[in-house]
């Protein structure tokens, strides 16, 4: 998931819940459904840019933790209502960009997890661990990263230099780092967990 604040919610080309990239083929997903909530219809707080299967997968669903909080057309703002009727779907909206960070895991197989309710329950919602968005983000770093982990091992089993190999990693490491600083690359939450625990990147991952 990722989080939209300062330039990214200006400039949206990523969906906000799975990070496909989408360009100008993004839909209006009103973060709480307008069948339920219909008087937040048209308020910009409550609608995010999403990728047309993450819109269909979510639908009405809805969670909360109270019961709805009935208000006027123009009423509370939704960032507001959080707190009153707690909601288990999260909203990029309301979260920076460390929340997705510290909560957010990625195994080897490129599936998502969380041990945090709210994400677990949003990771169901909108099918992030579905086939087809799995095969994406394994395509992702195979793309982006495979030739350089190859070079990286061929480098090593030729050299048999721990430094140069150190020093190899720490420089692709830093490449990730750049591209993901402004968020401004597809499946950023995958790729910040990666430089989180490079282990995974460079030892356990077989994509």
């Amino acid at each position: 998931m990722r989080a939209l604040n300062k330039s990214s919610e200006q400039k949206q080309y990523y969906c906000s819940y799975c990070e496909q990239y989408i360009g100008n083929n993004g839909v209006d997903e009103h973060y709480r459904p307008k069948s339920i909530y219909p008087w937040l219809e048209y308020n910009l707080d409550n609608i995010l840019i999403s990728c047309q299967k993450c819109n269909n997968h979510k639908k009405d669903k809805f969670a909360i933790g109270k019961p709805i909080y009935y208000v006027t057309k123009s009423g509370m703002n939704p960032h507001l209502l959080d707190a009153i009727e707690e909601p288990l779907l999260v909203n990029p909206k309301n979260k920076l960009q460390d929340f997705f960070t510290e909560n957010l895991i990625f195994k080897t197989d490129a599936t998502i997890h969380s041990k945090d309710l709210g994400m677990h329950y949003t990771i169901g919602c909108c099918k992030l661990n579905e086939e087809s968005l799995i095969h994406l983000r394994i395509k992702a770093l195979n793309e982006k990263f495979n030739i350089e982990l190859k070079k990286i091992k061929i480098s090593f089993k030729k050299h048999k230099d721990l430094n140069r190999f150190n020093d190899e990693r720490k420089k692709l490491l830093s490449s990730i780092r750049r591209q993901i600083k402004d968020s401004s690359i597809e499946f950023s939450a995958m790729f910040r967990y990666l430089v989180n625990h490079p282990d995974i990147l460079f030892d356990k991952l077989k994509c």
